[in-house]
């Protein structure tokens, strides 16, 4: 596969906290759902594997290009492809590459994760069931991903892929992390994690169509 070099900018920005809270109606919660869930279905029904292996790909490859933030990218594509787009949540990814990059769970992780439970999570907070349902598809996920690059650890990963560790809060590594390839790689590793999770929706809106 062909591979662009993009221009990567620091991952780490000055954050904003979010307060207050969006007090919506019953009905209105309803119609939400109703409506989230009739675009989940447009976004892939009909379409065959490829071709949504194909969208998210170019999904992620776009998003990479436009954020160079491997969290908020994963779960973009992941959202905007399958129609659970939330702004909310996008916006509260913003400190998670590698958590605030310090070499933790990688954000392609995170992101995916988000995603996984826009479609397998819990509404209640006393749903066990789907809870430790939930679990399943997400251990896939990071077992699979642990599978190609040893680890879902950002640190370990950029160590697998770079041969060597960088410390991005350091602004010498943070600019010897980006001539050494970043955006090029990490871009790969975000659409690793997006094409695994891809799969594991479809497992679970196919169980839901037979």
């Amino acid at each position: 596969m062909e591979k662009t070099i993009l221009n990567r900018r620091d991952f780490v920005q000055k954050t904003t906290l979010v307060a207050g809270s969006l007090v919506i109606g019953a009905c209105g919660v309803d119609r939400d759902k109703k409506e989230r869930n009739i675009e989940s279905r447009t976004y892939s029904k009909g379409l065959s594997r490829e071709t949504i292996m194909k969208q998210i790909e170019q999904r992620v490859t776009s998003k990479m290009h436009r954020s160079h933030h491997c969290a908020q990218s994963a779960f973009m594509a992941l959202a905007q492809q399958f129609g659970f787009e939330n702004d909310a949540i996008m916006k509260a990814l913003t400190p998670m590459p590698g958590i605030g990059e310090r070499g933790e769970t990688c954000g392609a992780i995170t992101g995916s994760l988000m995603a996984l439970g826009m479609v397998y999570g819990r509404e209640k907070p006393d749903d066990w069931e789907t809870y430790r349902a939930s679990l399943i598809p997400a251990n896939k996920l990071c077992d699979q991903f642990e599978d190609i690059y040893g680890s879902t650890m950002c640190g370990d990963v950029v160590e697998c892929e770079f041969g060597k560790k960088y410390n991005l809060m350091d602004p010498e590594d943070q600019a010897k992390f980006q001539a050494a390839g970043a955006s090029i790689i990490c871009t790969d590793v975000v659409r690793t994690a997006v094409q695994i999770t891809a799969e594991l929706i479809l497992e679970k809106e196919n169980a839901v169509d037979s």
